[in-house]
């Protein structure tokens, strides 16, 4: 069920994954570091407001949708639909108080800023009751129709000389249209009513992720605001460029395995029980390692080429010195929040997950203002990485005090590192000149080394299972 899901995820969500690396491509081409650094500044606080006030509900609806004696359907939807529209009001509110006080370049990109969080939230709300209710073609489409909005209208603002607003505005397109496009199946049949009773039950497990989406926040996103009052908007461009293209690049396929293992790990605990789910989270620990390693290491050593293909002129010296630390900390978050994470949702306590971004968050801080002023935007990627080591540690000792989590595949993790060191020689040894082509060859050539490793050592039981395949065919 894992693999078919996962397969039908990375179809749907892979491509729009693409589509964005492109967009990024794009914008770095089109878009000054400054102009990019005032749309990442944005982004960012566009991204911490939609946490703060809708994500926690988004999670509570997909927890609570896949126990078999949850509240109907029709109730829960009901009162999900009419608590994100009291969110909308609140955040128009706080925005008519601050906005004024912004500067009239900074109005402007609050007012495109807005919609964007209401667009988001009702975007990822949707598609959410798609994942929920196991429906991964669907939710995969919208993706799709996202990302195709999102890079035809932002690009051709952005060629057309638009600056920050290119990129936002392809953002917003984006998410209307796709939520517009499947809104009326989802929620024409939902009439608006709040159930206090049940909006207390998703409060008290959803509350915790607000406190730990703000601090997620200060890991992941506070070193834009730092780096802005320190050295400037056009640094933020040339921090965030690579800093987006490398996250993306590395936790894109993870996102995938997290969007099509995590309601399948919540159902088989409610419904079958313990069992069923650690090895449901066993295999999602092992996809992980299985995607993400070598993701990681590949894009380190081909950094170069990388940059040189998909980053603008003006961005690429420093993108080449950010990746390796941006990529091996966007490994670290994946195992933390799609993996360890887990064992709290599943056991409902989530409130424990506070205390690894806390001080994951308090490091990021101390870090960020000491490491900035001596190494510039490369003590961000550092005190990044740090901070994610540091939440990951914290995470994996508390975790095991709320949910008797599954043992870790250490042989199997071992032989994926070995594999992804293999098929990283050919990799540092040839150095061809760059160009999309080589940097093809170069893909495959390591994607075959990979494979042949993985066949060899039949990890995660694969050589096995294609065997199977061949022979009932």
């Amino acid at each position: 069920m894992l693999l078919k899901h996962s397969f039908i995820y990375t179809i749907g969500k892979g491509v729009p994954s693409i589509v964005s690396l492109l967009a990024i491509t794009l914008f770095t081409t089109y878009l000054t570091p400054a102009e990019f650094g005032e749309y990442a500044l944005v982004l960012s606080v566009a991204s911490i407001t939609g946490s703060i006030f809708y994500d926690w509900l988004i999670l509570a609806h997909l927890r609570f949708i896949q126990s078999k004696d949850a509240t109907a359907s029709d109730r829960l939807l009901r009162t999900v639909l009419t608590t994100f529209v009291w969110s909308i009001f609140i955040t128009a509110v706080i925005s008519a108080a601050v906005v004024p006080f912004l500067s009239f370049e900074w109005q402007t990109l609050a007012l495109i800023g807005l919609p964007i969080i209401w667009a988001e939230g009702f975007f990822n709300l949707t598609v959410n009751v798609l994942r929920g209710n196991l429906k991964p073609v669907t939710y995969s489409i919208l993706f799709l129709l996202r990302a195709i909005v999102y890079i035809s209208v932002g690009g051709g603002l952005a060629y057309s000389g638009a600056g920050a607003l290119a990129p936002l505005s392809g953002l917003l397109a984006g998410s209307v249209l796709a939520s517009l496009f499947i809104s009326s199946k989802v929620w024409k049949p939902v009439r608006m009513k709040l159930d206090v009773s049940l909006i207390k039950t998703l409060f008290i497990y959803g509350s915790p992720f607000i406190v730990s989406f703000a601090l997620n926040f200060i890991v992941n996103s506070s070193d834009r605001f730092i780096i802005a009052y320190l050295l400037g908007n056009e640094e933020v461009g040339q921090y965030s460029a690579a800093y987006q293209f490398t996250w993306r690049s590395v936790s894109a396929l993870l996102m995938i395995i997290s969007t099509s293992s995590n309601p399948l790990i919540l159902r088989a605990f409610d419904n079958k029980g313990m069992k069923s789910a650690n090895i449901e989270l066993r295999n999602t620990g092992l996809l992980i390692a299985l995607i993400g390693i070598p993701s990681c290491l590949g894009i380190i050593a081909l950094r170069e080429n990388i940059s040189y293909v998909f980053i603008g002129s003006a961005f690429k010296n420093d993108a080449i010195e950010l990746i390796p630390w941006i990529a091996v900390a966007a490994l670290i978050y994946a195992f933390k929040s799609f993996y360890v994470d887990t064992g709290f949702q599943i056991a409902k306590k989530t409130h424990l997950q506070i205390w690894p971004s806390l001080l994951a968050a308090i490091v990021n801080i101390i870090l960020n203002f000491w490491l900035i002023p001596v190494y510039g935007i490369l003590g961000a990627a550092i005190a990044t990485l740090v901070a994610f080591v540091v939440g990951l540690l914290s995470s994996a000792v508390l975790v095991v005090r709320a949910y008797p989590f599954p043992k870790v595949a250490w042989k199997d993790m071992i032989l994926i590192l070995g594999g992804s060191l293999m098929m990283c020689i050919p990799l540092v040894l040839w150095d061809p000149e760059p160009g999309i082509w080589h940097l093809t060859l170069q893909l495959l050539i390591a994607g075959s080394i990979f494979l042949f490793f993985l066949m060899i050592f039949n990890i995660m039981n694969l050589r096995t299972l294609l065997l199977n395949k061949l022979n009932s065919e």
